[in-house]
């Protein structure tokens, strides 16, 4: 079985980026031609990701779907993740879902069963029983879980050729944050959640020395961001979506910053910015609501070479 960091980094080797293109969309910014055919909002959501999918299949290694946009809709939501990710990897894609799921250790076993056990249609007293309901590639997991919780997720992420990524810093500059206490010892917490990470992470590396326990992160500058690589070498950083390409006011820092000397070591997230890229101002006079899924990849191509520069 394939180990998650080598698939994942095969993948960015063979599409020659590490760009992972977030599908978060939702009903009120999907153009009205394709919203009037639809009476359902799952329905509609699905055909414009499909469309965007189809647009960027051949340029990008991954893609990711925030739950919060699909469970959102409910029942028809849930429908919508689970088709888009299929769809997504039956064009070679592979699927992160950024769900963060977290608990005490019954649940985290639910949850890890449900999203990274692959498919097993057995027969238990007659019925039929159908475990890893959405068999995607990684999911993102909340830091503050008990070891127990945690080993569920690592176990059967490795078991199965899956990935997991912790949440470790996000970009929040208030001292009072959770993240930025400091602990007993003169550190601030976020270092110790990079210190459980590596933990977890210890016996799950593949033939490019990395592991398949990952790291969210996004720092406030340079220098945090160099120390959290010190921290996490071998670890895949996960990077939510550069804040100027996002529409953010916080000043954003070079993708370089964040890959190892090998070049390896991260994934840049991007979402809004390539999604409904026929909307800004960049794309709106060449693009309109009928080519957003050209104006999507036009987008990446640009971001990508960002990215490379």
């Amino acid at each position: 079985m394939i180990n998650f960091a080598d698939r994942i980094i095969d993948a960015v080797k063979t599409k020659k980026n590490p760009l992972v293109i977030g599908l978060d969309t939702v009903w009120e910014e999907i153009p009205d031609i394709i919203r009037s055919q639809y009476k359902s909002a799952g329905a509609a959501i699905y055909i414009y990701n499909k469309m965007i999918i189809d647009s960027i299949c051949d340029i990008v290694p991954a893609i990711k779907l925030q739950t919060a946009h699909f469970e959102r809709y409910g029942v028809s939501g849930m429908i919508t993740m689970t088709t888009t990710a299929q769809y997504a990897k039956s064009k070679g894609l592979l699927v992160i879902v950024d769900g963060l799921r977290g608990g005490n250790s019954a649940v985290c076993e639910s949850y890890s069963k449900a999203f990274l056990e692959k498919p097993d249609n057995t027969l238990a007293d007659g019925h039929p029983l159908r475990e890893g309901a959405f068999n995607i590639d990684a999911l993102t997991v909340n830091s503050y879980i008990s070891e127990t919780a945690m080993g569920y997720f690592t176990e059967i992420a490795k078991n199965n050729g899956k990935g997991i990524f912790i949440a470790v810093r996000n970009a929040d500059r208030e001292p009072t944050s959770i993240q930025n206490i400091i602990a007993s010892d003169g550190r601030e917490i976020y270092k110790h959640v990079a210190d459980k990470v590596n933990a977890e992470g210890a016996f799950s590396f593949g033939k490019y020395k990395y592991s398949s326990v990952g790291a969210i992160v996004k720092g406030i500058n340079i220098e945090e961001i160099k120390e959290i690589r010190k921290l996490l070498p071998k670890c895949i950083l996960l990077v939510p979506g550069r804040c100027e390409d996002e529409g953010c006011t916080v000043g954003a820092i070079p993708y370089k910053e964040y890959f190892n000397e090998d070049g390896l070591g991260a994934l840049i997230c991007a979402s809004k910015s390539i999604i409904y890229a026929y909307k800004a101002d960049k794309w709106k006079e060449q693009y309109n609501e009928e080519t957003f899924a050209a104006a999507a990849r036009a987008e990446t191509l640009s971001l990508i070479e960002k990215i490379k520069g």
